[in-house]
């Protein structure tokens, strides 16, 4: 039985978006969960190749989590990646931005 995604939670509310937590390590091969928590998202990935199958965009609707898995052959390191909350027409602040850590 495979491992469980690591989750990471995008929360819109009270004029601000945060991601959480703001750095998410995840190994190779494995795979990462991402939850709109209050409102839809979209998260945009600069680096679609780190994804099987590739992935440039995600939409995500509220409390909708969608998985991706990372490729076996990623590279190892910090990946930023940007989250934009559409309710409240900002970018999450979460690490500024928000970075998953391929180990």
């Amino acid at each position: 039985m495979g491992a469980l995604p690591k989750d990471v939670r995008i929360v819109c509310q009270a004029k601000k978006a945060i991601v959480v937590p703001p750095y998410r390590d995840v190994q190779r091969g494995g795979s990462i969960q991402f939850i709109a928590v209050t409102g839809n998202t979209t998260l945009f990935f600069p680096k679609p190749n780190l994804f099987t199958p590739p992935v440039q965009t995600l939409s995500l609707s509220r409390n909708n989590p969608q998985v991706l898995n990372i490729s076996p052959d990623a590279p190892v390191g910090g990946h930023p990646y940007a989250a934009y909350c559409e309710d409240l027409n900002e970018f999450a602040e979460g690490g500024s931005p928000p970075m998953m850590i391929i180990e």
